[in-house]
């Protein structure tokens, strides 16, 4: 059985990913669950840290416990001066092709640890496995222009054919939430189905602000949905070049959120950075959002501010318990409604206009 992954990124640490060495522990678990001795394993490159003797032993004494022959499609990061890294692999090669069976079927495979446009056979069926984009604004940017090539040739054809099949290729870096720091099968990086994920955002000004509701839409797939890491939100969004505010306000984005707790001499509090992705995760499809309509809603808001005013000037003169219980619970429901243009939640145009 063949397997596939990359980026392994062992003795590494990052913060968007929320990548620490207890993965290199996850990654080791669920490989050794997976793999058998019989199967191989080609990983597509950035195997690890490569530095001094200690982070040299650390990196041969983790993937020496790897199962399976281990083959070595190199990416960005490998320096492999070291022996004993060279030697725990049965090929060391910077691109390969190779035929995989699932089903029956013979399929040809490209593999290379950076993403390819145009590669072998791409129109003949042919499937390419790369890495190196994680979980990325450049894997939509290139996910989308892989897109783009489909649609051309679907019109266009290629060397007089018009039938050519679309062109499939899928991220097998390891930090992707499908393959879950586990090698993967080429039937199961094939088992992704892909759908179209656009969401549409109404923004309400009111009173010399903003904020945004959605329309109903439906995710690409339930992997994304269940994903407690994902979260869609326009707060605490890492955007330090303001690519993603409006009138100074962050628009609402798909991100994954990292939270951490900070201690600084006798404090300590939660800190929550959220970095938006411009794709699925799990089935790779591109996620679309734009604003749709802008509509002013300051007489609605303004006349709901009013009656909170009035009902609560009410609320302080009365002498009667009752009364004063009944109008505080007014107050409270519009307070409720008038917090409401804040939120960041469904579209329902009654309650704004």
């Amino acid at each position: 059985m063949n397997y596939y992954i990359s980026d392994l990124h062992l003795n590494c640490k990052n913060k968007y990913e929320g990548r620490t060495l207890e993965h290199d522990k996850i990654l080791k678990e669920n490989w050794n669950k997976t793999v058998t001795n019989g199967d191989t394993v080609y990983i597509l490159g950035d195997i690890g840290r490569e530095g001094g003797n200690k982070e040299m032993e650390y990196l041969c004494e983790i993937i020496s416990t790897l199962k399976g022959k281990k083959v070595l499609v190199q990416g960005n990061h490998e320096k492999l001066k070291d022996i004993r890294v060279k030697q725990l692999f049965v090929e060391i090669i910077p691109y390969k092709e190779i035929s995989d069976n699932f089903n029956g079927i013979n399929q040809n495979v490209v593999l290379c640890h950076y993403p390819i446009l145009f590669w072998n056979g791409q129109h003949k069926n042919w499937i390419h496995l790369y890495g190196h984009l994680h979980n990325t604004n450049e894997e939509a940017l290139y996910r989308n222009c892989l897109k783009e090539v489909n649609k051309y040739f679907a019109i266009q054809g290629t060397k007089g054919h018009t039938d050519c099949p679309p062109a499939r290729a899928y991220n097998v870096g390891a930090m992707m939430p499908y393959m879950n720091y586990t090698p993967r099968t080429l039937e199961e990086s094939l088992r992704v189905e892909n759908k179209d994920m656009k969401i549409e955002l109404i923004k309400l000004k009111f009173n010399d602000t903003c904020s945004y509701k959605y329309k109903p839409f439906k995710h690409c797939c339930e992997a994304i949905q269940n994903d407690k890491a994902i979260v869609f939100t326009d707060e605490d969004i890492n955007d330090i070049g303001g690519e993603y505010k409006d009138d100074g306000i962050s628009t609402p984005q798909f991100c994954t959120s990292h939270t951490e707790v900070i201690t600084s001499y006798e404090d300590e509090w939660e800190q929550t950075d959220n970095y938006p992705i411009r794709f699925c995760p799990h089935c790779g499809e591109e996620i679309e959002i734009s604003v749709v309509e802008e509509i002013d809603v300051s007489d609605k808001y303004n006349e709901l501010s009013k009656q909170r005013n009035e009902v609560w000037k009410k609320c302080q003169r009365t002498d009667s318990k009752k009364k004063e219980s009944e109008l505080r619970e007014q107050v409270s429901k519009l307070d409720k409604q008038i917090d409401s243009f804040y939120w960041l939640d469904e579209w329902k145009e009654n309650n704004y206009v």
